[in-house]
């Protein structure tokens, strides 16, 4: 990318209803250990690729591939290979993702299409030939086929030819995106001094100017995960369809995420300038059962009822011990009769009230939500910055 950095996407961390590429079942051919495998080194990839090791990340992603065989573990490579700016692989990534059976989401299809329309626009085309044609080519220190076209992205490159018998010859040139190189390059017999290569600037324009630059495209917000019937509200303003990307105004804005049966999710973003956003969206489930503060009132008045009975029962059994231990014809007899039997009837009233609101707070206990789901969101961009982001993780 223009600015050297991808910042990329990783939708609700892998595991809130993530944006899936690729089927859930497992590739006919891959047994169950290797698919364990191979999502062991997909989870290692992504682990990676946030920790900016980005080639830890693509030998993981295609140890993942190799064991799993799953379009998914493509569009990461992808990603992975832009990064690291090798747009001729993360060309052939995508395009191996679109070739792939496997493959089969229209709206996902889409996005890599267009992914990979922008990552053509990245990169350049170098023509080398070898004499001799059957020479060993290298670019960048990797193997190439000799005599034909490659594909690489802007910046210097080097290419190296050697050949048994033959002193080996280099170039090394520097190129723009869109931009066509030939390389010559003459391996002599050994022992014969080598000619200096021949790099040729290929004008494909005829001289004519360079087209503009297109302007910056427009900042967006897209909803993942959107239950059926959402709606999201972007400032008081209801956008109906929140699966396609809304352009909005780069600043703060309050979004308001809702659904039929779910509870809603309110939050403020930051929107940046050329950015394309997205809200992965975790809902909760709307009940109509009853707020806990219901069961704890029922249960503590219990509480303090039954201690209340239990306490003026022993209130009660005192006065009649004390009764019973009166001398006959005592003048406290007539008293602490009147005393004994109020103090017995307020435990008998206190006894029933206790086993009522007792019974009260059970039926409450059924009938309470005490762990209300929370809706939560999380919100995430992917810069364009003129170039192209392949801006979606794909679950395993």
């Amino acid at each position: 990318m223009r600015n050297g950095r991808l910042r990329h996407i990783l939708v609700a961390s892998l595991s809130l209803g993530a944006l899936v590429l690729a089927p859930r079942a497992a590739h006919a051919q891959q047994t169950p250990a290797q698919i364990a495998e191979g999502r062991t080194h997909f989870n290692r990839g992504v682990v990676l690729f946030d920790q900016g090791n980005h080639d830890g990340a693509l030998i993981e992603f295609q140890r993942a591939w190799e064991l799993s065989q799953r379009p998914s573990v493509l569009f990461n490579i992808a990603a992975t290979c832009q990064a690291l700016h090798r747009y001729a692989e993360a060309i052939a990534a995508i395009e191996r993702f679109l070739a792939s059976s496997g493959a089969t989401d229209v709206r996902q299809r889409r996005h890599a299409q267009r992914t990979l329309n922008e990552l053509r626009g990245l990169v350049a085309f170098v023509r080398v030939t070898t004499d001799p044609a059957d020479a060993t080519l290298t670019l960048d220190g990797h193997t190439q086929p000799a005599n034909g076209e490659l594909v690489v992205g802007p910046g210097t490159h080097r290419v190296e030819a050697a050949r048994s018998g033959r002193n080996g010859a280099s170039a090394e040139f520097t190129i723009a995106s869109g931009e066509h190189r030939d390389v010559r390059l003459t391996l002599t017999v050994a022992g014969v001094a080598t000619p200096p290569p021949t790099v040729v600037i290929v004008d494909t324009g005829h001289g004519a100017p360079p087209p503009p630059p297109p302007p910056p495209p427009p900042a967006t917000i897209e909803v993942l995960n959107a239950p059926a019937g959402a709606t999201l509200a972007i400032d008081d303003m209801v956008i109906a369809s929140p699966e396609r990307p809304a352009e909005v105004r780069p600043g703060r804005h309050r979004l308001v995420a809702s659904a039929p049966g779910v509870r809603p999710w309110r939050g403020e973003v930051v929107v940046h300038d050329a950015t394309q956003h997205r809200l992965t969206l975790s809902l909760a489930a709307e009940t109509r059962a009853l707020p806990p503060v219901w069961f704890w009132v029922a249960a503590s008045t219990t509480g303090a009822l039954l201690i209340s009975t239990i306490a003026t029962g022993a209130a009660a059994l005192s006065t009649h011990a004390d009764y019973e231990a009166l001398p006959t014809g005592s003048p406290q007899i007539a008293t602490l009769a009147d005393r004994g039997r109020a103090q017995a009837l307020a435990a008998d009233v206190l006894g029933v009230a206790t086993v009522g609101l007792g019974a009260a707070a059970a039926v409450l206990f059924t009938r309470t939500e005490f762990r209300a789901g929370v809706s939560t969101a999380r919100f995430v961009l992917a810069p364009i910055d003129g170039g192209a982001a392949a801006s979606a993780w794909v679950r395993f």
